[in-house]
């Protein structure tokens, strides 16, 4: 199934891309604030208010969170290293993960 992430009112919500069914949400510690989401290999990254995690993309479970301890709680940059994605069948990846692919570009102004 292909899925589409949202970061959206401190909360991270899978949506199955051919039909829009909500597939799960996941509620960050943080209820305010729009959550920065990065599509990682096997894990979504998420970024909101000072605090990093790390999301199974699968059910929405947090896997980890770092507070970034003395860093603030302002917006952050993500980049990854490029790994490359294989298929589920072991083909070759047609993304490299850290590339950008699509640009989101928050409506809400």
């Amino acid at each position: 199934m292909k899925k589409i992430f949202l970061g959206i009112k401190g909360h991270v919500v899978c949506l199955n891309q051919d039909s829009g069914e909500e597939q799960w949400r996941t509620k960050i510690k943080n209820d305010w604030g729009k959550p920065t989401v990065v599509v990682y290999s096997e894990d979504l990254i998420v970024y909101l208010n000072g605090t990093l995690y790390c999301i199974c993309p699968d059910g929405g479970k947090i896997k980890w969170e770092n507070p970034l301890k003395g860093l603030g709680n302002g917006n952050c940059v993500i980049s990854l290293t490029g790994k490359a994605a294989l298929g589920k069948d072991g083909s070759e990846p047609n993304v490299i993960v850290g590339e950008i692919i699509d640009t989101a570009i928050d409506m809400a102004m």
